[in-house]
């Protein structure tokens, strides 16, 4: 990754409008990436089954946090039954920079916590 690909993304993780919390979401997801130490949650608006807010809390390195708001922004809008439907191709392509396979996992915990891998949904308002 070169310097300016990594200050983007750096800013991208820091300078986020979905960053924060929701009051009362629809759908809430805590989980974190054991190899790093990545710790994410993500809370999300469903209205007539489609994405209509996001936000989430990130601590960890800026691939992760610039790759869940990258991906909050490309379901907002989106039926919430086609989110597991997103391929670990397509979400790597929305970031628009090579991974490498070290960083793999930074990159798709956004992906995998909304597929539920390794994420628990601590919330589901019905």
């Amino acid at each position: 990754m070169k310097i300016d690909q990594l200050k983007k993304l750096q800013e991208y993780a820091q300078l986020s409008p979905y960053a924060g919390t929701m009051k009362k979401p629809d759908i809430h997801w805590e989980g974190e990436n054991p190899l790093c130490g990545d710790m994410l949650s993500i809370d999300l608006r469903v209205v007539k089954g489609k994405v209509a807010d996001a936000r989430f809390e990130h601590r960890g390195c800026a691939l992760s946090g610039a790759a869940t708001s990258i991906f909050l922004d490309h379901i907002i809008g989106k039926q919430i039954t086609a989110l597991s439907r997103i391929t670990l191709e397509k979400h790597l392509a929305l970031l628009g920079i090579p991974v490498s396979p070290g960083r793999l996992n930074c990159a798709l915990l956004p992906l995998r916590g909304i597929r539920g891998e390794g994420f628990k949904p601590l919330y589901i308002r019905t």
